[in-house]
């Protein structure tokens, strides 16, 4: 037994050793590539924010980048409805008014010259090319500014990352064209201090990241009487509501806002699984968000509103409801008739409060790409390998690739049986771009069930 036991120690020992040391091995790696992070964007001296838990980059926007084209090359390949849907910029009354009323909103002013300037905040990190030019088409010279931050590690994993929207890649040049040549487009990097900080560890991990998108918006001219958007980087409003954000009558954008409790304006947002042609049903609230900008950090007068009460400076307020709401203190959140403190990007995004609006045909107001993946082996790496019996536990990605297969429809016929003008986001308006997406998703869904049937063989 003694010589059992002495075995054990033998192994066990030097065992613990080889893993204490890939332990420390990992966590000087990180280090190591945390660092690196930084030394290349502190040599291309961008303005940088330093906070306890961690520091942001601000990257050029595309108003600064010399070789910005106006296009990422679709405006010759737009068909007849998309131009005639994007060339809107001329405020004319009579269409502003009939857009008004589509959600039930008076229009703001007859001889209103310009409309609310709108800001944009996100995360960006893998997102393909092809959604993120469906987000900018729909959005094409609607942004005053769109922001992305891209943080140096992944959000669920906290697994450094090497930067996909790097200063002068190709991703970031696509980027930057694809919002049109009137919106300043930027990311902002962030490089963590360190995955436990106690600032960070009772938080949301993108909660500090989010913070970026505030100090742009600030650094970019935003104004009380402008408004703060904050979407996933795959998720974005019709073009149409965004239109109406900026001339309606909101009763959450009138200036002067007693409380900022409620402010947050949300909408009816349908999502597409994989292909324009796979869709589930649309739902209320969350996001995109949008709100005015005197409730936001960094924007609002800060010395006429209490701070939020947090556990963290980064843990949520503002998802109604008296006391406790998140991660609040209790009773941190002032009742309905007193002052609400100023919102960050976070609290925007993750809040319920406010309302959630849709036309009064019950079209939706936003849209959701979710899952529109480019290769099978992304299927798996974002599921664990998720076997086909197991898609009952994500009926997101059963609807997905059920659709793909022809083993079940979306809801496609639904939406296409509503208004024409939102039936499709305008970039699959064009028959081409809506057949080809379908097509490459109908064969990334066949490839991962015939990988997942080698796989059980």
């Amino acid at each position: 037994r003694r010589s059992m036991v002495g075995c054990l120690i033998l192994v066990y020992v030097p065992l613990m050793g080889i893993g204490y040391a890939l332990v420390n091995y990992a966590s000087s790696n990180d280090a190591t590539k945390r660092d690196a992070a930084q030394s290349s964007l502190r040599s291309k001296n961008l303005v940088r924010r330093s906070f306890p838990h961690g520091s942001f980059f601000f990257g050029r926007t595309s108003h600064e980048v010399s070789n910005h084209k106006t296009s990422m090359g679709e405006k010759n390949y737009w068909n007849p409805i998309q131009q005639k849907m994007l060339d809107d910029e001329e405020i004319i009354v009579e269409a502003e008014k009939e857009r008004c009323e589509r959600y039930g909103l008076g229009y703001t002013n007859e001889t209103l010259s310009r409309r609310r300037r709108l800001f944009l905040g996100g995360l960006i990190a893998d997102e393909s090319t092809e959604v993120l030019r469906a987000i900018g088409t729909e959005a094409r010279d609607v942004f005053h500014t769109v922001s992305y931050v891209e943080g140096n590690a992944d959000l669920t994993s906290a697994r450094r990352r090497d930067w996909k929207y790097g200063l002068d890649s190709e991703n970031l040049s696509k980027l930057q064209q694809a919002f049109g040549p009137r919106t300043k487009v930027s990311v902002e990097y962030y490089v963590s201090a360190s995955d436990d900080s106690a600032e960070v560890a009772s938080s949301p991990r993108d909660a500090p990241q989010r913070e970026g998108n505030n100090l742009r918006w600030k650094m970019n001219g935003m104004t009380g009487d402008d408004v703060a958007v904050v979407a996933d980087a795959d998720a974005t409003f019709s073009r149409d509501f965004l239109r109406a954000l900026q001339t309606c009558d909101l009763p959450e954008f009138r200036p002067g806002q007693r409380t900022c409790r409620d402010g947050k304006v949300s909408g009816l947002t349908l999502a597409f699984e994989g292909s324009p042609t796979c869709s589930g049903k649309a739902t209320k609230g969350f996001h995109p968000g949008a709100m005015l900008g005197e409730c936001v950090d960094q924007i609002g007068d800060a010395s006429s509103r209490p701070p939020a009460e947090r556990e963290s400076r980064y843990a949520m307020h503002g998802n109604g409801g008296e006391g406790n709401s998140r991660s609040d203190k209790e009773g941190a959140i002032p009742s309905a008739g007193s002052n609400h403190p100023l919102w960050f990007a976070a609290d925007i995004r993750a809040s319920n409060a406010g309302k959630a609006y849709a036309s009064n045909t019950g079209s939706v107001t936003g849209y959701h790409f979710h899952n529109f993946f480019t290769t099978s082996r992304e299927i798996r790496r974002k599921y664990d390998g998720l076997a086909r019996e197991a898609r009952e536990a994500h009926p997101d990605l059963a609807l997905g690739v059920d659709c793909a297969l022809s083993t079940r429809n979306g809801n496609s016929s639904e939406v296409v049986g509503g208004r024409s003008d939102n039936a499709f986001p305008i970039y699959y308006l064009h028959e081409g771009a809506r057949a080809a997406r379908h097509l490459q998703w109908q064969n990334i869904a066949k490839e991962n069930d015939e990988w997942l049937d080698t796989a059980k063989s």
